[in-house]
């Protein structure tokens, strides 16, 4: 085709606009080019000045002080000294992922032997922020073989360890875990004091070096005369002081000598209080007492206003606005609406997954965070319907969480005994001990708490007999009670780097009235226990340029701090209820069984039945049905009845304060016969009971470690017969049925007590302790097998035991788990060939066919919302006492 040459010429133009075009675009082209290439050498360079900073940042630096040398040439054989890990210990810093290390390797002629005992110390100290880091120990292999897990605060601090298996040619390593931070490390010192020290005697855990404060003490004998203290509150104008048994209310109107003022009994084990109700009312956890809700408007006349009948062991309290949180253990937390202090209504009862002891709890804003005892954590729950709390997750912590408390920005958890991080395995391992102090998170968002910092008392201390620590934080300061370590304080107001400005103890010095050994091998104490003891420090209160300290064993002392300030409490609350009943829509998937549940206005704890008639204990009294379950009868009584049995046509109850009560039943007619109260009123509370096989003796479970022995042959006139020291009982301890047809069985942590009631006609029994406590179970107990054997519920299944004639010895069957991998934790209750297993605290009910007692078989297993106690067993129907749920009854599906 031909072209016109007018066509030509517009080609032509578009081809040299074309060339402009490209010319141009190369021109911009170079130019961007070049702009890219500049903005990379910026980015890199300001990457390799910002990996210098890190690196720097991020760093361990090293030193060596005269003063380690010569601590180092005092120890023994120095196979590393201060001066010389300085000098050839090399260093290595990686911004890429936050670490800084420090290592060193031990030389293979230091000739060490496995079995020789290593002394192994260091100093640290972080330039502006807690940080944690691992000193970690290779073999030759660079295989790790030891490791250990330190906070590091700006004070200076030692940690100091006993090692030993070292052969020479390890390397000792110092890492830095957290985020970047500069850390000094010095004084590094690892010495052989074979044939100078043992393992024991070795100086073992942190010890807080700063000049900056010197410890204090308070003379024992030093009180205001409330006795031993077991924890204090103050609004600022009195002093509440919980004592054993009671309360104690000074004024502090001149707070340097408060003076008491009125004192008020019959309160039980107290353990923890806290002022509500707006200040006018104060409550007081009494363990297996209950919470005790006491009128202080009037601080010369105190007078109960109520009290409630926890779920478990009442160990921990929080109030908000209406509403008091109590910790019961294994229970969860329980929630009551107080707002009628008089008449406190139970909104619900929160738990996790997680069967564990929570302790003690706080509420910030709509949540509720609890401490967890056995599993060293922290469980997190929205309580914004307190009558639907819902669990929201955990954070594990290092040590024994007990108290906690918020200052409207961060949590603050106090725990103590072991470094669950670290090994304690063995007394002298590094873990042991170690466990004791405050850890901080930040509450910006409060289902996700970040860790601050971590800041420990000095020394080491483990003992189980006491075991509830507490943290309270008033203007920017927090107050550590640390019982044996006595009462630590460090200025928290930079929460990320807490300093240690003062400690209190109380010493009682040998050879006064006081002092006690303590001789037990596995107890640790940050002190000469040869030279003194230290009172226990478990609870303060904090005024106006003074604090007041619970001496566990002394007394309420006073103690002028100057950087004391008290904080006004407050009140308010952001919770609501919505009024729904929290067990309304449970449900009971049992499915060979149809259900019942009959409610009660309060709590039902036991249940039992004559084959016509079943008998229940509740919190206001004890009921009586008929076979279509419609009530009989009521007999209503001062104390929560927590246990019932029945002999003879009487009714035995445990009444909690109130002691025993015998009824009889006269033509659907409770009648009450005569009651027992155990010396010292509530503070032996009766939890549960145990009767002979005819019926003339009762054992009475009256409080964590003590067993009460009446002769009952005239249910009319209980006589005393004695008093009996266990170990700790928990949970349904007296154990179902008679061994032998003739004995009583109780499991405790001291073994099992065994009532030969053989010759109970003449009126008499033999009382033995087999000291073998290896089937005992916080969560567990017996029942006896109609072959004489005994069903022991432990280790998340159950052993069958065949003990001596005398109980010294007993052989036990290997532990038989049920199928399925469903574990068994309970009370368990056997009627013919047919066990039946509750655990109030999961909720779990199970039932098992044990006509092959080695081989059962599940017939049912299932949960509850409530919590299921012992049930009562009659011809195929299964009686649930179910604390707030009400009686649960269970009746088989193919019945006649």
């Amino acid at each position: 085709m031909r072209r016109s040459g007018k066509h030509s010429k517009w080609i032509m133009v578009l081809d040299i606009v074309l060339v402009i075009c490209l010319a141009a675009a190369g021109v911009l082209y170079t130019k961007a080019e070049q702009r890219k290439k500049e903005s990379l050498e910026a980015v890199y360079r300001e990457n390799v000045q910002r990996g210098k900073e890190r690196k720097e940042e991020g760093s361990i630096s090293l030193y060596a002080t005269a003063r380690g040398e010569q601590r180092a040439g005092e120890l023994g054989e120095v196979i590393i000294s201060p001066a010389e890990f300085e000098k050839n210990a090399r260093r290595a810093s990686f911004y890429t992922n936050n670490r800084a290390s420090a290592y060193y390797r031990i030389r293979k002629e230091a000739k060490l032997e496995p079995e020789d005992p290593l002394y192994f110390h260091f100093e640290a100290y972080a330039e502006t922020k807690c940080t944690e880091i691992s000193v970690n120990i290779y073999d030759e292999r660079d295989t790790l073989i030891r490791t250990m897990v330190c906070y590091v605060n700006v004070q200076p601090t030692e940690y100091d360890l006993a090692l030993t298996g070292l052969t020479g040619g390890e390397q000792i390593r110092f890492n830095v875990e957290s985020d970047y931070e500069k850390i000094h490390i010095g004084n590094v010192t690892l010495a052989n004091v074979n044939g100078v020290s043992t393992a024991d005697e070795l100086k073992k855990g942190i010890y807080n070096l700063s000049g900056d404060w010197e410890p204090h003490s308070i003379g024992w004998e030093n009180g205001i005369g409330t006795g031993p203290a077991v924890d204090v509150v103050t609004d600022n104008s009195y002093l509440y002081t919980g004592v054993n048994n009671g309360l104690s209310i000074s004024d502090i109107s001149d707070p340097a000598n408060p003076k008491i003022i009125s004192v008020l009994e019959n309160l039980g084990n107290v353990r923890r209080l806290a002022l509500c109700h707006e200040g006018k009312a104060l409550a007081a956890a009494s363990r297996e007492n209950g919470v005790f809700i006491i009128d202080i408007q009037d601080p010369q006349n105190p007078r109960v206003l109520s009290r409630i009948d926890t779920l478990e062991l009442a160990s921990g309290l929080f109030a908000s606005g209406p509403y008091l949180f109590i910790a019961s253990r294994y229970y969860g937390i329980e929630i009551y609406d107080i707002g009628s202090p008089e008449t406190p209504v139970f909104c619900s009862a929160v738990k996790s997954d997680e069967v564990s002891e929570r302790i003690d709890c706080t509420v910030y804003k709509n949540y509720l965070y609890a401490g967890v005892w056995g599993t060293q954590r922290v469980e997190i729950f929205d309580v914004s319907d307190v009558n639907a709390p819902v669990y929201a997750g955990y954070f594990p912590v290092d040590g024994n969480a007990y108290g906690l408390c918020t200052d409207g920005s961060s949590l603050f958890v106090s725990t103590g005994f072991h470094s669950v991080r670290n090994d304690y395995s063995t007394v002298n391992s590094e873990g042991y001990g170690t466990g004791n102090g405050v850890s901080i998170y930040d509450l910006t968002d409060p289902l996700e708490p970040e860790w601050q910092s971590t800041i420990r008392a000095d020394g080491r201390y483990y003992y189980i007999g006491l075991d509830y620590w507490n943290v309270k934080v008033s203007h920017g300061i927090a107050y550590f009670s640390s019982l044996f370590n006595g009462l630590n304080i460090f200025d928290v107001s930079d929460p990320k780097a807490p300093v240690k400005i003062d400690q209190v103890t109380i010493p009682i010095p040998r050879g006064t009235e006081l002092y006690q050994a303590y001789e037990e091998s596995e107890s640790v104490f940050p002190y000469d226990k040869e030279a003194m003891t230290v009172s226990p420090v478990s609870g303060v209160a904090v005024g106006d340029g003074y604090l007041y300290l619970a001496g566990n064993k002394t007394d309420t002392h006073v103690y002028a701090a100057h950087y004391a300030r008290y904080a006004e409490p407050d009140y308010a609350s952001g919770l609501t209820e919505s009024g729904a009943y929290c067990y309304e829509n449970s449900t009971i998937a049992a499915q060979g069984y149809e259900s019942r549940v009959i409610k009660n206005p309060r709590q039902t704890y036991a249940a039992v039945t004559d084959g016509q008639y079943v008998y229940t204990a509740g919190s206001d009294g004890i009921r009586m049905y008929g076979s279509q379950m419609d009530l009989l009868a009521f007999c209503p009584t001062g104390s929560a009845v927590r246990d019932i049995r029945m002999n003879g046509g009487y009714l035995y109850t445990a009444e909690g304060a109130d002691g025993m009560g015998i009824y009889e039943i006269r033509d659907r007619e409770i009648v009450r016969l005569s009651s027992y109260k155990p010396k010292d009123s509530v503070e032996n509370a009766c939890l549960q009971i145990g009767i002979s096989p005819k019926g003339n003796f009762a054992v009475l479970h009256t409080r964590l470690t003590l067993l009460v022995v009446l002769d009952v042959s005239d249910p009319a006139q209980p006589v005393l017969r004695e008093y009996i020291n266990t170990g700790a009982m928990y949970y349904r301890n007296i154990c179902s049925g008679y061994y032998n047809q003739t004995a009583l069985l109780v499991s405790h942590a001291g073994g099992i007590s065994v009532f030969d009631f053989s010759e109970e006609d003449q009126g008499s029994y033999e009382y033995h302790l087999c000291e073998d406590a290896s089937y005992y179970f916080s969560r567990g107990s017996f029942a006896m097998l109609e072959d004489g054997r005994i069903l022991a519920v432990c280790e998340n299944g159950y052993r069958i035991l065949e003990p001596s004639e005398d109980f010294t010895r007993i052989e036990a069957s290997e532990l038989v788990r049920l199928p399925d991998r469903i574990f068994l934790r309970g009370y368990p209750v056997i009627e013919g060939n047919r066990l039946v297993v509750t655990d109030a605290a999961s909720g779990q009910v199970t039932v098992a066919d044990i006509s092959d007692v080695l081989r059962p078989k599940v017939l049912e297993n299932f949960y509850i919302d409530g919590n299921p106690d012992a049930v009562c067993l009659d011809r195929g129907r299964i009686y649930i006492p179910a604390r707030y749920e009400g009686l649960i009854l269970l009746t088989p599906k193919n019945r006649n």
